[in-house]
Order: C-alpha cells, then sequence, then structure tokens
C-alpha cells in the first residue's frame, strides 16, 4: 500500500488503521519528515516493511522525488494507492488568495494528484496487454487507487474559490477516467468527504457542519476500496445540504450560503 499524504491528520489515522490491518508493506510519502519517521520506526516495530520520502508537492525538486516514488512504488509490486496530499490556501490580508497561493493550491490539491493518477495508468499500459481486463491476472499490475477530493467540489462556495476549484476539477478528472482505468483493471474510488479534525481541518475557520474524525474517514475510505466503490460521498447528511443549494431560487441560496461561510487561518506548520 502507498500513502501520499501521511503526515496530515488523515494519513496518519490511516497509517494506524493499515498496521491494525496487518498490511505487509507501507510506502509512506508526505513533506514532514520527522513525523514520516515516527510513522516508519512504528510500523517496523510491528515487523511491517515501511519505505519513506520526504517530499513538499510545491517545489519542483520535491514534485520529482515524488512522482519518483510513485513509480518505483508500482514497478515494485505495490497495488493500492492511496492519495490524500491536501493544502487549503493562505489568504492575504484583502481576503483574497494571492496569486502564489493560487498556484501552490492548485498545483498540491489537483495537478499533482493528476500526475500521479496518469503516471500509474500509463505503467499500468504497459503491464496489461489489451486483452487482459483483470489486474489480478497480471503481474505487478497496480489494482486500486483512491484518491481524496472534497464535498467543496459539490458547490461553488464564496469563501472557497481556490480550494474548492482544485477539488471540483480533480473530482471531474477523476470520474471522467475511471471507466478507462477500469477497462485495463484499475479500480478508480473518488473520496468526497466533508469536514473532518485534523491540522487542516482546524485552519478553516467558522461554520464547520458533521465534523468527523479522521479515523471514521479512514475507515470510510478503506471499506469503499474494499466494496470497489466508484464514488465515497460522506457524511450524506451535508452533501444532501449542499446539492439542495441547487434547488434554491439565487436570492435564498446566496443567504443560505451564509452557513457555509468560513475563513482559513494561517498554517502554524510553517
Amino acid at each position: 500500500m502507498l500513502l501520499s499524504g501521511a503526515s496530515g491528520g488523515l494519513g496518519q489515522a490511516l497509517v494506524y488503521l493499515l498496521l491494525e490491518c496487518k498490511v505487509r508493506a507501507l510506502y509512506l510519502t508526505a513533506r514532514n519528515q520527522k513525523i514520516l519517521a515516527e510513522l516508519a520506526e512504528r510500523a517496523q516495530q510491528q515487523g511491517v516493511l515501511c519505505r519513506t520520502q520526504n517530499a513538499d508537492l510545491c517545489s519542483p525538486q520535491g514534485q520529482e522525488l515524488y512522482l519518483a516514488f510513485l513509480q518505483e512504488a508500482a514497478e515494485q509490486g505495490v497495488e493500492h494507492f492511496i492519495l490524500t496530499a491536501g493544502m487549503a490556501p493562505q489568504r492575504s490580508e484583502d481576503r483574497e488568495e494571492s496569486l502564489e497561493a493560487i498556484e501552490r493550491t492548485l498545483t498540491v490539491n489537483c495537478t499533482m494528484q493528476l500526475k500521479s493518477l496518469y503516471l500509474l495508468l500509463g505503467l499500468q499500459h504497459t503491464k496489461a496487454p489489451a486483452e487482459h481486463h483483470n489486474s489480478s491476472a497480471i503481474p505487478g499490475a497496480v489494482r486500486s487507487i483512491a484518491l481524496v477530493s472534497s464535498q467543496s467540489a459539490l458547490y461553488p462556495i464564496p469563501s472557497l474559490p481556490v480550494y474548492g476549484a482544485g477539488k471540483a476539477a480533480l473530482s471531474y478528472a477523476v470520474q471522467a477516467l475511471t471507466d478507462e482505468c477500469a477497462a485495463c483493471g484499475l479500480k478508480l474510488t473518488l473520496i468526497e468527504p466533508g469536514f473532518f479534525s485534523s491540522p487542516m481541518g482546524e485552519r478553516f475557520v467558522g461554520r464547520k457542519w458533521f465534523v468527523l474524525s479522521p479515523q471514521a474517514v479512514a475507515e470510510r475510505i478503506l471499506k469503499a476500496m474494499a466494496a470497489g466503490r466508484r464514488r465515497a460521498v460522506f457524511p450524506s447528511a451535508l452533501a444532501l445540504g449542499i446539492r439542495l443549494l441547487y434547488l434554491l431560487p439565487r436570492p435564498i441560496g446566496r443567504a443560505a450560503l451564509k452557513f457555509f461561510a468560513f475563513d482559513t487561518a494561517a498554517d502554524p506548520r510553517k
């Protein structure tokens, strides 16, 4: 199993859950070297082979290291990938995202996620002859990929223009590629969670409904992958509320959006 964004709140919860599931090997990549080392030590204490790669997806060098790590993992027979890397943009004093923040956010939340997917899909095509439609019959093939988007992709929220745009683009692309991936035996699962407790989630200041624990989100991701689901949107109550916005007259919809209005605090990890 390979996990990106392993040093985040959700990433760590997934690592702990995977260790409970007695996985044989973990490939972990994230920007926080200290947390990566702690996770690797914990895995090794439980007899699990663990390889790590520190990579900041905002830098060209980090992007190269990250993609090379994914390719190496796939070539060494890793069958399952969970891509959770993401970030929230820093807002400037005038309440708008800076040009640098826009580029960084879209790079991490969308561009690098899609590059990861296309890289793995390309490797799959080289391993899978045209007549194969079952990755279990293909030695060393990738079997499943889960990509974590967000319920912010479901509706344009004025307080999240850049973050939501990146997640919406990711969700669109994953759904568009699902059938092509399935044709070569690769199962895609699009994960669209609502709010959950994490260092990044805590930076969203304001009204946050139906907040889940990172452990609960991790469990739902693994269950969705195990069931072969193409899309998992949760919690359902929040998703329903967001979708109902499309049915409201515009003036009422604008007023209702106040219930989804929040700001983004500075990242204390920088």
